[in-house]
């Protein structure tokens, strides 16, 4: 239980850091930027089973991969909702360690 509560006390620290950089990527057309960004949330929410944000991550990494990111709004409004309803998790499992 020790480990999991590191590794999502991590993802909680690094989050603002790489949904910036996704939205920055995104923003400027950076596709390369935007799928390296959408591949890391990816992997990392996976590990935590949220799946509908690892869906939401998996579209923004396709949509870079394809350089097409006009539909990448409501991939990114999705993700962030996902990430927000996630949070209070990963919040309650620090408290009760």
């Amino acid at each position: 239980m020790e480990f999991l509560a590191e590794s999502l006390e991590l993802f909680r620290t690094n989050w603002p850091a790489l949904w910036n950089r996704l939205k920055d990527a995104v923003a400027g057309k950076d596709f390369h930027a935007a799928e390296r960004a959408a591949h890391a949330i990816k992997g990392s929410v996976s590990n935590f089973g949220a799946k509908a944000a690892a869906a939401a991550a998996l579209r923004l990494e396709v949509m870079s991969r394809q350089q097409d990111l006009s539909p990448a709004g409501g991939a990114l409004a999705e993700l962030e909702r996902e990430i927000n309803r996630f949070m209070p998790v990963i919040h309650d499992l620090r408290r009760s360690n």
